[in-house]
């Protein structure tokens, strides 16, 4: 990775030697805050140091998917990388049970 332009203070891979968990990256092939081949760089980094990632670019998109699909897909994605590596322990909420708009409130 070439690392002119890139300000390792503020940026992630001034850290890479010490991670060590599973890592999500998303990113937009027209994103102009942050610059894609970061990013393809980011991947080449983790391999050296058999870090396990999972990658979701989303063609022509930007930095902030305007794309409500994309936003359902990227949280589903998620959510399902979070189940994967922490064990899914927690308990999932299928539905909610909503209180009555129309019910009468208790008096004082």
């Amino acid at each position: 990775m070439d690392l002119a332009g890139v300000h390792l203070w503020g940026s992630s891979v001034g850290a890479i030697d010490g991670w060590k968990s599973p890592v999500l990256l998303v990113h937009g092939d027209d994103d102009r805050n942050v610059a894609f081949q970061q990013t393809t760089g980011l991947v080449q980094l983790l391999r050296a140091r058999n870090v396990e990632y999972e990658l979701i670019v989303f063609p022509n998109d930007t930095h902030e998917s305007m794309l409500h699909s994309r936003w359902l897909y990227t949280l589903d994605r998620m959510e399902k990388f979070i189940d994967k590596n922490l064990g899914g322990g927690r308990r999932r909420i299928d539905s909610v049970q909503l209180p009555n708009p129309n019910a009468q409130l208790p008096k004082h």
